[in-house]
């Protein structure tokens, strides 16, 4: 099977703005990419709140209204969260939300589905959310299994330990019989909750080798529970910028190569480069590394070209993705 390549929209990434976002959009649907995406932030926008220099830095729109917004502008792009923690919304109201997107986009939205780590969820949970944050992995589960339950019967009950409705009732059902639920994962426990209950397996800035290990790993568990393992996707989310010369394309991206360490190492226990689970280099050195991924188990990448850090405006980004569709994806087709 062919790799697809979505575009990582620059929201929250700086220098966000409807301009922006509509521009990349619509140029990644008229350069042919399969999806956009974006993470999805209610309070936090990712950034530490000490390096916060003004309002403008840390701009990030909410996802589902942003999407709506371009699915107007767009006729085939499909919509993928990179990942939504669905806790802080009401199951029903979300359920209603995702259809009423879905509809209006003629089904073209992919969810996936993550518990967040301490460092972006855990200040607000309980403060903000309302959310234990001991309790989020199980409440994941359950919002899966009640989201999939209003969208199939339009009327349904759930009773679950944590999520409680009797009556609801959502109409229009999604345009998709089922909105594609994927569950983001990196540990082998989440990963069995991505056999039990994805549409899918979404991972971001790993590295080949790390992608091979644990897509053997979820295929066992897909086994487990009776699924099919050949066709159960993945979607992976890298860094990507193209230059003439690698020693070109890592100077444009320098600020992002050195701050990878101290952003990733405590949260993910990451040790490898960025450059190790990235797509910045020459073209064939991205070829080169999509195709090992593509063996290791990744269908879909969502490709965050290098943005902001004051080296590049959104305009830079649409021009290397042009560089990008014409020397990498042009290879697949």
């Amino acid at each position: 099977m062919k790799p697809k390549f979505g575009i990582v929209l620059p929201n929250g990434f700086g220098g966000t703005s409807q301009v922006s976002l509509s521009a990349v959009a619509r140029e990644a649907e008229d350069l042919g990419y399969e999806s956009v995406s974006s993470v999805d932030w209610i309070c936090n926008s990712g950034t530490k709140f000490q390096e916060i220099k003004s309002d403008e830095s840390i701009y990030h729109y909410e996802t589902i209204s942003l999407f709506s917004f371009l699915a107007g502008q767009t006729k085939k792009l499909k919509f993928r969260y990179w990942s939504m923690v669905p806790p802080p919304r009401n199951p029903i109201v979300l359920a209603k939300q995702l259809s009423t997107l879905d509809n209006l986009s003629n089904g073209r939205l992919i969810v996936s589905f993550g518990v967040g780590s301490a460092e972006t969820f855990l200040p607000y949970a309980e403060k903000c959310y309302h959310v234990p944050f001991h309790t989020r992995a199980k409440l994941v589960e359950e919002y899966a299994q009640a989201l999939r339950e209003i969208w199939d019967k339009g009327r349904a009950s759930f009773a679950g330990k944590y999520i409680n409705f009797e009556g609801a009732v959502i109409f229009p059902r999604p345009y998709q019989k089922n909105i594609p639920i994927y569950m983001a994962a990196r540990t082998e426990r989440a990963l069995d909750r991505v056999a039990k209950y994805g549409d899918g397996w979404s991972c971001n800035a790993e590295t080949p080798e790390w992608v091979k290990e644990h897509r053997e790993l979820l295929n066992k568990k897909l086994l487990q529970y009776g699924r099919n393992k050949e066709h159960f996707p993945m979607m992976h989310g890298v860094r990507a910028w193209i230059g003439k010369t690698k020693e070109a394309a890592n100077d444009h991206c320098k600020e992002f190569i050195d701050r990878y360490p101290a952003a990733h190492a405590p949260t993910y226990g990451r040790t490898a480069s960025a450059l190790d689970s990235s797509l910045i280099g020459t073209a064939d050195d991205a070829v080169a590394k999509v195709e090992q991924f593509s063996k290791a188990g990744v269908d879909v990448f969502l490709l965050s070209f290098v943005y902001g850090y004051g080296q590049s405006t959104y305009r830079d980004v649409i021009e290397n993705m042009a560089v990008f569709r014409d020397k990498v994806v042009s290879a697949y087709r």
